[in-house]
């Protein structure tokens, strides 16, 4: 793919935005979704929209061969590796079940 665009304004998290990074694929997503906005901003993998203007200025800039002006994609693999692994998954789960045993019993 060229670029993967998530239009959708209610999406919260996005594993498909997330494959797209790990495959090196730019992404395009709705800038209503704020957490969409902050995971794009922080995985440098993408652009974001709030309006038709701008959907059609930034989708040609992913489409124009040149997007290294606007991503990183290797940052974006990198962040999806780091973040979403399934030892750091499995450890942020375990922290919060701590927490709710901790707050629970007190």
């Amino acid at each position: 793919a060229e670029c993967l665009i998530q239009p959708s304004p209610a999406e919260s998290f996005s594993l498909v935005i997330c494959e797209a990074w790990a495959l090196g694929t730019p992404t395009l997503a709705n800038a209503l979704s704020e957490v969409l906005t902050g995971q794009t901003f922080r995985s440098q993998g993408g652009l974001t929209f709030s309006d038709q203007s701008e959907f059609c200025r930034n989708l040609k800039v992913l489409l124009s061969g040149d997007i290294r002006q606007a991503c990183d994609l290797d940052s974006a693999a990198s962040y999806v590796h780091t973040m979403f692994n399934p030892e750091v998954v499995i450890e942020r789960i375990d922290r919060v079940l701590q927490r709710v045993v901790a707050t629970s019993t007190a």
